[in-house]
Parts: C-alpha cells; sequence; structure tokens
C-alpha cells in the first residue's frame, strides 16, 4: 500500500512541478513522510553517501546560510533545495520500479498544457509584466509569456531542457504524435519568452544533439529555423 502510494505521489509531483510548482514541493514533504513510513531512509541515506556531488552542494548550502547576512530567506532557500535533494533520492530508489513509458507521456502532456496556457496569456494579454523582466527603455512593452512558471527566464529554460529531451527522441512526425506537438507548443512558446539565457541554453542543448545524433541534418535545420 505505501509502495503505490509513493509512485502515486512521484506522478503528481511530476505533474505539479511544471503545472503547480508550489504544490509539488508540499508533495515532496508528503513524498518524504511516506518514505520514512516504508523505511527506505537507510536506502537514502545510503545512495547519498554514494553520490559525492550532491553531498559537496549540500556543504556549499549549509556554508552559505552560516555566513549569510539574511538568514530566514537563506534558510528558506536551504529548505526549498533540501526537499528537491530528497526526491532526487527518493527517484533514485524508485525508477526502476517505475514505468519510464507511460511517465514520458505524462510528461509531454504536462508540457503540452503548460504551452497551451502560455500561448493563452500571449494571445489574451492576460499577463502580469514586472519591470524587472523587460528593460521598457530598450525594448518596449515586450508581452513575455512565462506560463505557470512565474517567470520567462524560468518558463524558457525548462522548455530548453524539455526540447532537448524531446528532439533526442523524436524519429518522425506521425510516429508519437504527442511528442510532436509537444515540440512544436514548445519552440513556439520559447520563442515567446524572448529569453536570451533561454536561447544559449537552448543553443548548447542542440549543439551537443547535433554532435551525438546519427541524424544530425535534422536538429541542425531546425534549429537553424529558431
Amino acid at each position: 500500500m505505501i509502495e503505490k502510494a509513493i509512485k502515486l505521489t512521484l506522478i503528481i509531483i511530476a505533474a505539479l512541478s511544471v503545472l503547480f510548482p508550489t504544490g509539488a514541493y508540499f508533495g515532496v514533504f508528503l513524498l518524504l513522510i511516506l518514505a520514512i513510513i516504508a523505511r527506505k531512509s537507510r536506502q537514502m541515506l545510503a545512495v547519498l553517501s554514494e553520490d559525492m556531488a550532491v553531498i559537496a552542494m549540500i556543504c556549499a548550502l549549509i556554508l552559505s546560510f552560516i555566513y549569510s547576512k539574511d538568514r530566514l530567506l537563506s534558510f528558506g532557500g536551504l529548505f526549498m533545495i533540501s526537499l528537491n535533494i530528497v526526491l532526487y533520492l527518493v527517484l533514485a530508489l524508485e525508477l526502476k520500479k517505475i514505468q519510464l513509458h507511460s511517465c514520458y507521456r505524462l510528461l509531454n502532456l504536462v508540457c503540452i498544457l503548460a504551452c497551451i496556457y502560455g500561448i493563452y496569456q500571449f494571445a489574451s494579454g492576460n499577463i502580469i509584466r514586472l519591470k524587472s523582466w523587460v528593460d521598457e527603455d530598450t525594448f518596449g512593452s515586450y508581452a513575455r509569456i512565462y506560463s505557470t512558471l512565474l517567470n520567462p527566464n524560468i518558463f524558457a529554460a525548462y522548455l530548453a531542457m524539455n526540447l532537448s529531451f524531446g528532439l533526442a527522441r523524436f524519429k518522425s512526425l506521425r510516429e508519437d504524435m504527442l511528442l510532436t506537438a509537444n515540440i512544436l507548443l514548445s519552440s513556439i512558446c520559447l520563442l515567446l519568452t524572448y529569453s536570451r539565457g533561454g536561447f544559449i541554453a537552448f543553443g548548447a542543448g542542440m549543439l551537443v544533439l547535433c554532435l551525438l545524433k546519427e541524424k544530425g541534418k535534422g536538429i541542425a535545420i531546425y534549429t537553424t529555423v529558431m
């Protein structure tokens, strides 16, 4: 029963992480409780002890908190990143038990929904503009979409990662219609974020795909069009 609850919670977190990020953090907190009840804490610590990169990051976070001039804000950041680490450790244990194909389709669907909402924002003009997002003296009042992720640059970073994974799996337009829709909508939304950092990340991802993928010509043409 607990194992099923853990799997269901992971699926919900995967969806909420894009559609309602704040809710995803509450989901990870619930996941931690379930993992403790299922007596997985020792296994999680074992995974942690073998991952020096995560240990180094935890040490850096603790030092940052100790020497911070704003302890409350730093503690909040430390707590949120710690929840992300908990999610990573549980995934490391549970990933072999999860049907990856079903999860992959879920992630495609979630991205499509986020993109549809982003395009709705642009078409309807229902966008909250913060001065920190657009230099209005230089660029005027660009409508930068951010969908459910609250900030155009964060949305662009998500889309760049999504496109990198999606295009790595892409074979033809009709083979996986969900993936095709995901790539088309993500491409449109990435343009509408007007994020320079997002495009740099996207370009770097496409360069790696061109070098590693057997049919890199198609990726090169797509990247040029973008």
